[in-house]
């Protein structure tokens, strides 16, 4: 009996020394839980009982148990390393078996799903595309590695505060067209510059621009001369000049040098270029190709249907030759005076198929104006480009002078193409409501440009757009009035390139085609909506709290985090960042039943229970710690210290069979 006794006790002692040998080898295991042997003691007893005086009969290992100790929290260098804090445990999918673990061993296979050190895969709930998470269904965790996809701008917030002391910006612009549109058989366009008077409140002084630059000068001459002398008086007004003119009903037999575009800058100078335009053909593309080919200093042209739009940026005069007997061409001037001329302005130079037909086109002159000064045609000139400059316009925005306008910000919008582009918002403010005229309230205009380009829809008559203009006015206590807080669509806006080409993108829906708000969902158009509700005015400086737009380009994934409560997040190159999904947990009635599978994995038995499925920092259930790892529980010191005992527990039961036997070879010695 005591042999037996014995044996059991060293069989229990070796077990001791298995169990702790593991602990100790796996003292470095990731999300290993120590183990521990418990024992039972062995007594005999027959049916009816035992007696008081019967020994036991050894030692018997009841349960070799795992202890769910909190291990310690590790930080590394990768992200989708995982520790949890608290209670819980992963849940891994195996090709469908599923298996628990608190190691946090995590990163990506080829195709992006979140997987442990064996290629299980993390559980999880997934995310639908705006970013909310869908509970209930556990799915394997997936990170999409492809680029994301660009976002066009549906929609601008914008919060600002206009200074109410601010005053409207004291400027008038007058406008004098000298564009004539004759046959001439020389290049010349039969306006005498004539002579200004500028009324100040000092007095009268009259600029001679006629001494200067004499008949015909080009309205680039003329610009040029006014700035001069104004400067030399000290006026305060200045002057640009440009010119555009429009070829239409271009003949399909031009032989390649029948037709032909001169620059004169005026003056005596040699023109600044003769372009052959049928070089190329006589089609509008390669018309304007063979314009913009030239590369002369501010003039361009651009395909307008079946037309040419042809721009002198500086105001030069446009000739074009016709030396064909037989094809003809239409010229339209594009620019209206906006008082009464004189000689009037014929709006189409028709064809002039014979050879030598030629014709001119002159330019338009902005004159910026201080607001305490009148500048008027002399009343002694005839047959000069001024006319009487009626219809001097207050408050004239002018985006490159900024002394017409109070404030402006600047934000950045996207194109269906993911591509960026510059949007300006002006802010003026007026003497006089646009709308309720003869009302002086606090009234502000709203300008829009995108990338230098006005955006509004066009005027009846033109295809061109239209300067973007929205009113915005206030009550007495400095918030919007209800009926001026947009939001407003912006319309007629063509996406292009550096180069002023349109790049593809999406193109606008005006309101005369069907371009309302609010933007549907997906967007079908370049529109989008401007909501200025948070703006303000009030008695301080001009200031943006927020300017916000809903777009953003293509962007590469950069970086992933995970938050304490289970949510993946992907960042992305292009300062956005996306919910994937929600790390789950799962936990057990009896967590030391459930069945080790080695590798650090668990799975579920009977008397484990069912696991009750949830996420982070929900129920009982621990937090998450990215970038770090739970290192395994056991105790090196505790360990070695169980070594001692189970040695020595091992050694005394050896010493039981040693005395045993000698004992029975003492009885066996005795006959």
């Amino acid at each position: 009996m005591s042999f037996n006794t014995a044996l059991s006790g060293i069989r229990a002692a070796s077990t001791d020394l298995e169990v702790t040998g593991n602990n100790i080898a796996n003292a470095s295991t990731a999300g290993f839980k120590r183990s521990r042997a418990e024992f039972a003691d062995v007594f005999a007893s027959s049916v009816v009982g035992s007696s008081g005086s019967t020994p036991g009969s050894g030692v018997l290992v009841s349960d070799v148990a795992q202890q769910f100790g909190q291990g310690n929290i590790n930080f590394t260098d990768n992200s989708l390393d995982l520790a949890i804090n608290g209670s819980g445990f992963f849940i891994l999918d195996d090709t469908g078996s599923p298996s628990y673990s608190r190691s946090g061993i995590f990163g990506t296979d080829k195709d992006g799903f979140i997987v442990d050190n064996g290629t299980r895969r993390l559980q999880g709930f997934e995310a639908d595309q705006d970013g909310n998470i869908i509970p209930g269904v556990l799915t394997d965790l997936q990170v999409d590695t492809s680029n994301q996809a660009p976002r066009q701008t549906t929609s601008v917030s914008t919060n600002v505060n206009l200074n109410a002391t601010d005053t409207a910006p004291e400027r008038l612009v007058a406008t004098a067209d000298g564009s004539v549109l004759i046959p001439l058989a020389a290049a010349n366009n039969g306006y005498d510059a004539g002579t200004l008077d500028v009324v100040t409140a000092t007095g009268t002084v009259s600029l001679d621009i006629d001494s200067v630059v004499g008949l015909n000068a080009t309205a680039r001459q003329v610009a040029a001369e006014l700035n001069t002398q104004a400067q030399t008086n000290n006026l305060g007004i200045s002057a640009s000049a440009s010119t555009q003119a429009r070829l239409q009903t271009i003949g399909a037999g031009f032989a390649p040098s029948e037709l032909t575009l001169t620059v004169n800058p005026g003056g005596g100078a040699p023109a600044l270029g003769t372009i052959n335009l049928t070089a190329l053909g006589s089609t509008p593309t390669d018309i304007a190709q063979a314009i913009n080919s030239a590369q002369i200093a501010g003039v361009s042209a651009v395909v307008n249907g079946t037309s040419v739009d042809i721009t002198a940026a500086n105001g030069e005069d446009l000739v074009i030759a016709n030396s064909s007997a037989a094809q003809s061409v239409d010229m339209q001037g594009l620019t209206a005076a906006t008082g009464t001329l004189t000689p009037v302005v014929p709006v189409v130079l028709l064809n002039v198929p014979a050879a030598g037909g030629s014709g001119l086109i002159g330019g338009e002159i902005d004159i910026v104006i201080p607001d305490s000064t009148a500048v008027v045609a002399n009343a002694g000139d005839t047959g000069n480009i001024w006319g009487n400059l009626a219809g001097n316009s207050s408050n004239t925005f002018i985006p490159s002078d900024p002394t017409t306008y109070n404030s402006a910000t600047s934000v950045t919008v996207y194109d269906s193409l993911g591509n960026s582009h510059t949007m300006t918002q002006y802010y003026v403010k007026e003497r006089t409501d646009p709308i309720n005229l003869g009302t002086t309230t606090n009234t502000w205009s709203m300008y829009i440009l995108i990338d230098g380009q006005d955006v509004g829809d066009p005027a009846p008559g033109n295809s061109q757009p239209s300067r973007a203009q929205y009113t915005m006015r206030y009550q007495a206590d400095g918030t919007l009035d209800p009926s001026f807080d947009g939001p407003y669509l912006i319309s007629n806006w063509t996406p292009v390139d550096s180069n002023g080409n349109y790049n593809g993108a999406m193109l606008p829906q005006t309101v005369s085609n069907g371009g309302v708000l609010p933007i549907p969902d997906p967007s079908v158009s370049s529109n989008y909506e401007i909501d200025i509700s948070g703006s303000t005015q009030f008695g301080s400086p001009f200031g943006v709290a927020s300017n916000q737009q809903n777009g953003f380009s293509t962007g590469q994934l950069i970086g992933l985090d995970i938050d304490q409560g289970g949510i993946l997040f992907a960042r992305f190159s292009n300062g956005q960042s996306q919910v994937l999904g929600q790390v789950a947990l799962a936990d057990f009635p009896n967590a030391q039943g459930l069945q080790p599978t080695g590798s650090s994995q668990w799975v579920e038995s009977f008397t484990s229970g069912q696991p009750n499925v949830g996420t982070p920092g929900t129920t009982a259930l621990g937090l998450l710690q990215s970038g770090a790892l739970e290192e395994s529980n056991v105790d090196l010191s505790e360990e070695l210290v169980n070594l001692i005992i189970a040695q020595r527990n091992y050694q005394a039961n050896a010493k039981t069979i040693e005395t045993a036997n000698q004992v029975t070879q003492t009885i066996i010695n005795l006959r």
